[in-house]
């Protein structure tokens, strides 16, 4: 089972933040609140199953005080390949960062 490092996908521009997080009316996540927030996962790694070359982080949000959740699907493909193509691509995963909680940052990945 391959295992994917976090650091990786902000070395190949391959994180991409759904443009609609950042003009949401009620805490918008502005690029640099969604740089820090996955900043804290930069050093965090996953298995996965499939090959992965690229996330969409499509929710975010504030819990419990400073507790935050981003929540995102899994591509096969690179962001450019996906820029190429002419119907969008089927997610492979689905991938959850959580941080601010008494666990400190932790990633959880699913199957779809």
């Amino acid at each position: 089972m391959p295992t994917y490092a976090i650091a990786d996908f902000f070395k190949t521009g391959d994180i991409v933040i759904d443009p609609r997080l950042h003009a949401r009316p009620t805490r918008p996540l502005t690029m640099e609140a969604a740089r820090e927030l996955l900043l804290q996962f930069a050093l965090l790694k996953f298995d996965f199953e499939q090959s992965v070359k690229a996330m969409l982080v499509y929710d975010y949000q504030v819990t419990v005080g400073t507790e935050q959740t981003a929540l995102g699907f899994l591509f096969e493909q690179t962001v450019d390949e996906m820029g190429q193509m002419k119907v969008p691509p089927k997610p492979v995963g689905r991938i959850e960062f959580h941080a601010g909680g008494p666990d400190g940052p932790t990633i959880k990945v699913f199957s779809i």
